[in-house]
């Protein structure tokens, strides 16, 4: 479609078509595009919306992967107290998540400061990659 209708006021207008979230602001803005170059208009609405036009994406989730991971994570916890009745079950979870945070608000308190060294060391880096490019 780039080079067959070339122009930077319709690339604009598609492009912030496909990015609108409501049907209604996508019409207003695909509406430019018919009145700025109709051909381009023709041709983009052959292709379905679902394919392009983020208000046309279908909204269910298509990968259970972060499920199914914390899911994972969560039997892994779980082994221990599989025969327990339901009581222990509950009271085992609940010091699993307290001695969790208790361990990470220790490591948070012997922080030098209070952004984390793993987001510090990496703006570090990045400050020096950028010593080469800003002069």
């Amino acid at each position: 479609m780039q080079r067959q209708y070339k122009g930077q006021l319709s690339g604009l207008y598609l492009w912030n078509a496909a990015n609108k979230s409501t049907k209604a602001e996508f019409m207003e803005e695909i509406t430019k595009l018919q009145e700025v170059n109709i051909d381009a208009y023709n041709y983009i609405m052959k292709v379905p919306l679902k394919h392009w036009a983020l208000h046309a994406f279908e909204n269910y989730v298509k990968s259970d992967h972060v499920t199914n991971n914390i899911s994972e994570c969560f039997n892994v916890w779980m082994e221990i107290f599989r025969a327990q009745p339901a009581p222990s079950i509950l009271e085992g979870m609940r010091r699993k998540m307290m001695q969790r945070m208790t361990k990470r608000l220790e490591e948070g308190r012997n922080w030098a400061s209070n952004i984390p060294p793993l987001v510090k060391k990496k703006l570090s880096e990045r400050q020096d990659d950028l010593r080469f490019v800003c002069k």
